[in-house]
C-alpha cells in the first residue's frame, strides 16, 4: 500500500501552535493546494481519509479527486490547549515554566488544557494499524503536521522521540510505501509546483 500524506495548505494563523482550533486556509494555502492537485491527476487514489477540520476539508475539496473521502476525527491535530493560536515567542515570554517543562519532558508532556503527546501518538498509531489492514493500493491522507509525523515514525517502526526529527511542510506531499508489514519512506515534502 502506498500512503500519500498531504499536509493542508497554509492557514490564516501562520507561525502559531494551531492544533484543534478550526481555522481556514489563507489565500496562499488555497494556491498551494490548487498547484499540487495536478500531481494527483496521474495517480489512481483508491480512498481518501481526511481530518474533519476546515483547513483539511478545503484542501481535499480543492484537489477535485473523483474518489470517496472519509472524514476521520482520529486524524485531527494534537490539541495544544491554552497554547492554541499562540506563537513560540509569545508562549516563551508568557508561559516559560511550561515551555521549559516541555523541553525537559518531551513526549511525556501534556499541553496545558490540551492533549498528552503520548496519548496523541497512541491515537495515531491505532488508526494507522487499522489502515494497514486494508487492501488498497494507493491511499491519500489529508491531515496535519503532527499527525503525519507520528504516522510516519509509527509506520517506519521508529520511536516516538523521533517525531521532531521530521518537518512536514504545508501544502506538500510525502509518501510511505508499506508491504508485508515493512514500510519505506519514499519521499518527504515533495513540492509539486
Amino acid at each position: 500500500m502506498n500512503i500519500y500524506f498531504l499536509r493542508h495548505g497554509k492557514t490564516i494563523t501562520p507561525g502559531t501552535y494551531t492544533g484543534a482550533t478550526d481555522v481556514p486556509l489563507s489565500a496562499e494555502g488555497v494556491s498551494q493546494i490548487v498547484s499540487i492537485s495536478a500531481y494527483f491527476r496521474d495517480i489512481v487514489i483508491d480512498r481518501v481519509y481526511c481530518s474533519p477540520l476546515n483547513r483539511c476539508r478545503k484542501s481535499f475539496q480543492l484537489l477535485e479527486l473523483p474518489v470517496e473521502c472519509s472524514f476521520e476525527a482520529d486524524l485531527t491535530e494534537i490539541n495544544f490547549g491554552t497554547w492554541e493560536t499562540r506563537s513560540f515567542d509569545a508562549l516563551y515570554r508568557d508561559d516559560r515554566i511550561n515551555m521549559e517543562r516541555w523541553f525537559r519532558l518531551k513526549e511525556a508532556f501534556t499541553f496545558p488544557g490540551g492533549d498528552t503527546i503520548t496519548d496523541f501518538s497512541s491515537r495515531i498509531n491505532v488508526w494507522f494499524e487499522k489502515l494497514a489492514a486494508e487492501s488498497y493500493a494507493n491511499v491519500l491522507v489529508v491531515s496535519h503536521a503532527g499527525v503525519i509525523k507520528h504516522a510516519i515514525i509509527h509506520l517506519l517502526g521508529l520511536g516516538i522521540q523521533m517525531a521532531d526529527r521530521f518537518e512536514i511542510s504545508e501544502g506538500h506531499v510525502s509518501l510511505v510505501s508499506r508491504e508485508d508489514g515493512f514500510a519505506v519512506l519514499k519521499f518527504l515534502n515533495k513540492n509539486c509546483r
